[in-house]
């Protein structure tokens, strides 16, 4: 028996199925609006009762679009052909690096990241930018001649 023949539109779908759904936008929010600390409950006995105290144990992880990719299993350009296609995953990317870069400020300002690498992330991952005020001395001089209307 033959293979039927495709059809010209059948032919355009090849790759992989995509992965995407209407979920991945709010995935991508939980996985960057972790808290800015780990925190650890330790579990104690006061008198014969069980307390329950929690405490800060460091810095949580930076979310970076990468840790997003790796957990979905799916490269950063796929992720970025997403984003240009899907409006709600292209708003979600949005509030996501604004969580990041909270997480970033925080921790820097608290001493927790290293302050070069902090300044290179920010540069890098941000809308900030270093900036450097540089004077420009410039002296121009014109010569201008007269012109002699009886020459």
């Amino acid at each position: 028996m033959a293979t039927p023949k495709k059809k010209p539109h059948e032919l355009l779908k090849r790759g992989a199925p995509t992965k995407y759904t209407d979920h991945v936008p709010n995935k991508l929010i939980d996985f960057f609006a972790i808290d800015l600390d780990k925190k650890e409950t330790i579990e104690t006995k006061v008198r014969g009762k069980k307390v329950e105290k929690e405490i800060v144990t460091g810095p949580n992880r930076l979310p970076t679009v990468e840790g997003f990719c790796a957990m979905m299993m799916i490269s950063k350009s796929t992720f970025h052909s997403w984003v240009k296609t899907y409006p709600d995953l292209s708003h979600a990317l949005g509030v996501a690096k604004q969580y990041q870069i909270n997480h970033l400020m925080q921790h820097t300002l608290e001493g927790t990241y290293n302050a070069s690498f902090a300044r290179f992330l920010a540069i890098n991952l941000t809308e900030y930018r270093e900036q450097v005020e540089q004077a420009n001395e410039t002296e121009i001089t014109i010569n201008v001649q007269a012109h002699n209307k009886n020459e």
